[in-house]
């Protein structure tokens, strides 16, 4: 059994993943792109109901559909990374974070969620799940996600893992969900300093052995992702990605997200000059592998498409807030204002759909600088 014993030595800067002896000397025969199980999508589908939600927008629907959706709890973060998605370490997530939904309230709107047609639902972006625990929440984390699946739900969690033990893991596999571990690098020492927490990635990569040993790799449930910048790019694509498809694990390797980054870290990221570089060396990388993509206009992460999951789902915030998806600040209403169903149902979401062009976060691949958009988010105009 591979193991992750397989693809990490003990270096000058800790605990550190290494891959690059992994990478054939020849191309292996083209092989089904894996994707993970409760993150995955029929393009058919997906095309089907993006249409029809386009459709809606413009009249000639009575609702909407949905494929996936994302409810956000209160649940605190027992990290405080640099450049956290939900701004954590610039204190934004304070306003986000008043008391717990009820059960009632919960129940309602899982029950509007799978009338629209939601069959996974997405937990990640705020807080880390496995913090919650009684008493300081309703219920623990392991009876929110039974009350999720008991409406038939499957879910895709996002985690770093370090609150995980085997035990733990061993509940998770028995019950329809897919894992994807957050790590910002590849070294220990690197990891650790920008997460702010001591043995974070040792922790985390335990974690990891935990669910390879119960299997979850097998029917494509584990993801690990990893935001690129200028000073991982190397060991992203020569230790990341090949120790990744080595073990089976889905490698999430995609750009930085921008969406709430400051001045300090945009100058850690890549360009678009520099991104198109990344995903074209990444793209030789995967073929070794077997695994044949394409780079298309709009890429974010490697071997993925430009994102319009925007169109097909919605994201419910621990203040109620709704917006399309966790990278989006177009707020559509409130469910603690209005139903859920009278904010699908609005003029304001019509029009949102409407006007859906492409993902805010999804226009960091471009084959050459003139597919570069002439309006791309002021938070991007940097990156040019």
């Amino acid at each position: 059994m591979k193991t992750l014993k397989d693809v990490l030595i003990q270096g000058e800067n800790g605990l550190q993943l290494v891959g690059k002896h992994l990478i054939p000397d020849e191309p292996m025969p083209a092989r089904e792109l894996p994707i993970v199980r409760e993150d995955f999508l029929s393009a058919v589908e997906a095309k089907d109901v993006k249409e029809h939600n386009l459709r809606y927008g413009n009249g000639l629907e009575t609702e909407p559909r949905l494929l996936l959706s994302w409810l956000m709890l209160p649940t605190r973060c027992n990290q405080n990374c640099k450049g956290c998605y939900a701004g954590k370490d610039r204190k934004r997530m304070n306003h986000c974070l008043p008391n717990f939904y009820s059960p009632k309230k919960l129940d309602e709107l899982l029950a509007t969620l799978k009338r629209y047609g939601v069959r996974t639902l997405g937990y990640g972006g705020v807080g880390e799940l496995f913090t919650m625990k009684r008493p300081s929440s309703p219920m623990g984390w392991r009876e929110y996600i039974d009350m999720i699946i008991g409406h038939g739900f499957s879910m895709l969690i996002f985690t770093n893992g370090t609150l995980l033990t085997q035990e733990d893991i061993a509940w998770i596999e028995k019950r329809p969900i897919s894992l994807i571990f957050s790590w910002r690098d590849t070294v220990a020492s690197e990891h650790d300093k920008i997460v702010r927490l001591k043995n974070s990635f040792q922790n985390s990569v335990q974690a990891l052995e935990f669910a390879l040993r119960a299997e979850m790799q097998n029917d494509n449930r584990i993801g690990v992702e990893i935001p690129v910048i200028k000073s991982n790019i190397e060991r992203v694509l020569y230790d990341f990605i090949p120790a990744m498809r080595y073990l089976g694990i889905i490698p999430y390797a995609e750009q930085y997200m921008q969406v709430c980054t400051s001045p300090e870290e945009k100058k850690m990221s890549l360009n678009f000059a520099e991104a198109r570089g990344f995903f074209q060396r990444a793209q030789e990388i995967e073929a070794k592998f077997g695994y044949v993509h394409q780079t298309c206009f709009g890429q974010r992460m490697v071997s993925q498409t430009a994102c319009d999951r925007p169109v097909f789902s919605v994201t419910i915030y621990p203040d109620g807030i709704v917006t399309p998806c966790p990278a989006s600040s177009e707020k559509l209403g409130n469910v603690h204002e209005s139903s859920l169903d009278e904010i699908l149902l609005s003029e304001k979401y019509k029009n949102w759909l409407k006007d859906f062009g492409i993902c805010a976060c999804s226009v960091f691949y471009t084959d050459d600088r003139s597919q570069i958009p002439a309006n791309i988010p002021n938070f991007l105009e940097g990156f040019k």
